[in-house]
């Protein structure tokens, strides 16, 4: 009883938003509304993409960082300068050319965009020309004056038992086919492309090393571990070190790049007005005597170095971590494994060594009880008190931004109402879906923060374990709770009693969803890409930063240094809308044009982004794609239990059965792609080591060094460089023998 009274106090709040953009409204009004919808966020979109146009070559420290900071032209060839130039790289880029610029991750992500588009692409034939028809022609509008507008395009305006109800299931069996080809496609490739990836250990050096974690207290010493390793492979292994724990180094380290900070500020300060700064040491600047600012950075960095060059060679507690350098590829592929699988099956794990960026140093010494126990509690309780109490604060917020709502707290908004009820319907809708996705885009924030507390050693892992908790988040709150949310409190007792008969709710109350998602999709496809694209947010802080807070070169080029791309965020999105895509496609079809232009207009804004803007700090190797996989299956699997659903509120009890081998095909075919391909695509294959010409052992061990944190001391410009006025100089770029400056006819 507590459960559900909880349940209900909470969706309560959450249907608010369903309610207030439904209630009242007659159905004619959504279709005017979504027509205003459509022009206003065209109307956008094309202004949007105009002024991106004219201003990207003007401003290349907004809109072609990665270009600036590589020293590189487009990758693809010469960087495009004409107004539509931006959209040519869509056009003939390949994927092998995108994974050997981008990588893996990016190439799995864009992969996945246009497979998605492909898939819409196919369907919307189908769904337009004979779904949609059969759909208006169902029958129940003629005898209820409810079903007008859009309502009248949905399944629910078909008749119960009618016989064009199998227009509806011959499209389930035949979009089902078509997206399992797709991923089966899919996976083969991505197999394809994992293998070359890994292989590719003249770009990747880390690959070489291989990283044990979990090792046993009997071998965390450097002489141990180092006989343990060579014992098994003698002739191959060309480095051991076990992990110290360096929290002093790591101070050190921060007072360092600090100091180097304000010395470099201090000398730019200095060509800039020819008078030698001055600042009080003590409490943030506001104690002490004034001192000449760059003697005494000066001065702090050289102990500084001396207390590190002590800290370097005191001895350190040794942590349960160790990497391991081999000088073949094989070796760390397939002798890493042994390792960790030899005497200490039940608690030392081995992998191909990260990047050193990808790693999260402050959690290899968390201690591996400590990280269950948290782990236990983040994905339970804390888990379960964000997915059903995020709904009030979204419901609540939603509410108030209804026309009504706004009404009474802005007066003069009572005048639109003058213009029609397109317009307040747009406006309700509009800013509904507006807070929906301000609200969720706190989320990953949040969930990254509780990855990080759960000791995930990698950022890369925290990304999957992101996206795993982002899609169920998406799915119950931004899906299922809006669909249901105007029943939820009058089903919600039979709900829990019988949670068998979520599906037929569910089904029974989707067509009166088709308006917000439509809208949902739009907003994304249209505006939200479109500020991606124009960054005007980035564009404002960059110049303001470099006019009148940036003092040093170090300082100027963080302020325009690339974003790093978290694709977890991204992969979610995409998911909620290919599961809102395939839900919809036999019930509401004109959900397909939209979702279609999402798909495809993301992944020519996205090529753009990952080519010119955005800069991976590590590599994951396509190690997302399963996670992707295995959402797209729940959401095949979705989409058919909704169909079922459906069909036996149609009274047609045969349709239902019918569809139960198409359930079993796909739980089949979803178990099978698994088994295949799950051991191949986990590490390189032996096949693929054999064909690998290996990097010479000074090169593997250099990139070594970088793993022993107490041995690296960040590097900074030096003064001569650092006093050439402090400003980026121009990056001037070679294709075919033609130069081109990046950073002309950009104002400082």
């Amino acid at each position: 009883m507590f459960f559900k009274d909880l349940t209900t106090d909470l969706v309560g709040n959450a249907s608010i938003t369903n309610n207030q953009t439904n209630a009242g409204k007659a159905p004619e009004v959504s279709a005017k509304a979504l027509a205003a919808s459509s022009v206003a966020n065209g109307f956008l979109l094309f202004v949007t993409l105009l002024i991106f146009s004219l201003v990207r070559n003007k401003f290349p420290r907004v809109y072609t960082p990665r270009l600036l900071l590589n020293g590189l032209d487009s990758s693809i060839g010469k960087l495009p300068n004409n107004l539509l130039g931006w959209l040519v790289p869509a056009l003939r880029v390949k994927d092998e050319e995108i994974l050997r610029y981008l990588g893996l991750d990016a190439l799995m992500f864009l992969r996945l965009l246009r497979l998605c588009f492909k898939f819409g692409i196919i369907i919307l034939p189908y769904g337009l020309i004979v779904v949609l028809p059969v759909n208006y022609h169902g029958g129940i509008s003629d005898t209820d004056p409810t079903y007008e507008g859009l309502d009248r395009l949905t399944m629910g305006n078909v008749k119960a038992m009618s016989r064009v109800l199998w227009v509806h299931f011959i499209g389930v069996w035949m979009y089902t086919f078509v997206i399992l080809y797709f991923l089966y496609r899919e996976y083969v490739a991505y197999q394809r492309f994992r293998q070359q990836s890994l292989c590719n250990g003249e770009k990747y050096h880390h690959r070489y090393l291989v990283m044990l974690q979990e090792i046993p207290t009997e071998l965390q010493s450097q002489e141990k571990m180092k006989d343990y390793v060579f014992d098994r492979s003698p002739d191959q292994t060309l480095i051991v070190y076990v992990l110290e724990d360096n929290v002093e180094w790591k101070k050190l380290i921060d007072k360092y790049v600090t100091a180097q900070r304000n010395l470099a500020a201090a000398k730019a300060e200095y060509r800039k007005t020819d008078v030698r700064p001055k600042h009080r040491p003590e409490l943030f600047g506001l104690k002490g005597s004034k001192v000449d600012s760059i003697s005494y950075f000066q001065e702090e960095i050289k102990n500084l170095k001396t207390e590190l060059e002590a800290e370097r060679n005191k001895s350190h507690q040794a942590l349960n971590h160790c990497f391991v350098a081999y000088k073949s590829l094989r070796e760390a592929a397939v002798g890493g494994n042994g390792l960790a699988w030899d005497h200490y099956t039940d608690q030392m794990q081995a992998r191909i060594c990260p990047e050193e960026d990808d790693i999260v140093w402050a959690n290899l010494k968390k201690d591996r009880r400590l990280r269950f126990v948290i782990s236990l509690v983040m994905n339970t309780v804390v888990q379960f008190f964000l997915i059903f109490f995020w709904t009030v604060p979204v419901g609540v917020a939603s509410a108030m931004v209804s026309f009504e709502k706004l009404e009474k707290t802005l007066p003069f908004l009572k005048k639109l109402e003058k213009l029609g009820p397109a317009v307040t319907g747009f406006i309700s809708g509009f800013l509904s879906t507006v807070v929906i996705v301000a609200f969720f885009a706190l989320l990953p924030m949040i969930l990254t923060f509780l990855s990080y507390i759960k000791g995930i050693p990698t950022y890369s892992q925290i990304q999957k374990d992101v996206l795993e908790k982002l899609f169920v988040f998406k799915v119950l709150n931004q899906f299922v709770l809006y669909i249901l949310g105007n029943t939820m409190l009058e089903k919600l007792s039979d709900i829990l009693d019988h949670p068998s008969e979520i599906p037929s709710v569910m089904a029974k109350e989707m067509p009166s969803a088709a308006n917000f998602f439509i809208n949902f999709i739009m907003l994304r496809a249209t505006t939200i890409f479109g500020m991606e694209l124009l960054r005007i947010v980035p564009l404002i802080l960059i110049k303001v930063r470099r006019k009148y807070l940036v003092k040093s070169s170090i300082e100027d080029k963080e302020c325009w240094e690339p974003p790093e791309m978290w694709y977890s965020t991204q992969y979610a999105e995409m998911l909620l809308v290919f599961i809102i895509l395939i839900s919809y496609s036999v019930l509401a079809p004109l959900v397909i044009p939209f979702a279609v232009m999402y798909f495809g207009f993301g992944y020519v804004t996205w090529l753009n982004q990952l080519l010119f803007v955005y800069v991976p700090k590590w590599e994951g190797d396509g190690e997302m794609w399963p996670i992707i996989f295995h959402r797209m299956m729940v959401s095949i699997i979705v989409f058919l239990l909704f169909m079922m659903g459906l069909f036996g509120l149609k009274k047609i009890a045969l349709l239902p059965i019918l569809l139960l081998p198409l359930l079993v095909i796909c739980i089949i075919f979803w178990h099978n792609v698994n088994q295949v391909f799950a051991k191949p695509c986990a590490a390189l294959t032996f096949t693929s080591c054999t064909k690998i010409r290996d990097l010479s052992p000074d090169l593997i061990e250099k990139t070594f060094q970088k793993y022993k944190q107490n041995e690296n001391i960040p590097e900074f410009p030096s003064d001569d460089i650092d006093e050439g006025h402090g400003e980026l100089q121009s990056v001037s770029v070679q294709d075919g023998g033609e130069k081109q400056n990046l950073l002309s006819g950009e104002d400082d």
